[in-house]
């Protein structure tokens, strides 16, 4: 016995059955990792897809591009698409990488479209306070008479400025058609995938039972 354990077969024989072990330690690993990953991006596409159909219908019924909306929160694809290279087929890995492409591109322009429309904003805020300063200075420098009868001309006079301001806003808001006609036509590019034979591979990979 003690010359076997000492024999180079022996010493071989652990060395091979170190070498499975791991070999299966690594493959259950990766296997794991991949269904783990999959997962992650199939909830990622499924969360964008929501998200995408809601600035469909926040443009099409405003025809604005200033929607507090964000379609991807992380690109898992960017970062793990390499486990996939030998899962999918040119067309599936193609599909995919669009739909990411896209759903960023997307992203950038509400964005840039939303940065816009809090400047406007900003500045109609700045416009109404100098505005409502230049009412109260012209009260205070025609105030010849009761205090009293001055602040109710003062109110009715601030009343019917905003009052003309919320009828007209709509017409002071300044809306980049640039961005709204980029969204547009991002979103013409942008389809469901997750009912694609992309998605569905997807949805193998991530339904694949753990190695025990």
């Amino acid at each position: 016995m003690i010359e076997f354990i000492n024999s180079n077969f022996f010493t071989s024989l652990i060395t091979f059955i170190a070498g499975v072990v791991a070999f299966v330690v690594y493959f259950k690993q990766r296997n794991d990792r991949k269904r783990d990953v999959a997962n992650a991006l199939l909830s990622e596409i499924r969360s964008a897809e929501r998200a995408i159909e809601k600035v469909r219908d926040y443009v099409r019924d405003t025809d604005k591009s200033d929607a507090n909306i964000k379609v991807l929160d992380r690109n898992s694809w960017a970062e793990y698409k390499y486990m996939f290279s030998g899962d999918l087929d040119e067309d599936q890995w193609k599909e995919i990488s669009e739909f990411y492409s896209n759903a960023e591109l997307l992203d950038d322009i509400i964005r840039q479209s939303n940065a816009v429309f809090e400047d406007n904003a900003e500045k109609i805020r700045s416009n109404m306070q100098r505005v409502l300063a230049d009412l109260i200075e012209i009260s205070t420098v025609n105030n010849d008479g009761d205090s009293a009868d001055n602040l109710e001309l003062l109110d009715k006079r601030i009343a019917l400025f905003e009052k003309a301001y919320d009828i007209k806003k709509n017409s002071f808001t300044y809306t980049p058609v640039k961005y709204v006609n980029d969204a547009k036509r991002v979103l013409d590019d942008l389809h469901a995938i997750s009912t694609t034979s992309a998605g569905d591979r997807i949805k193998k990979l991530a339904a694949r039972k753990r190695f025990y």
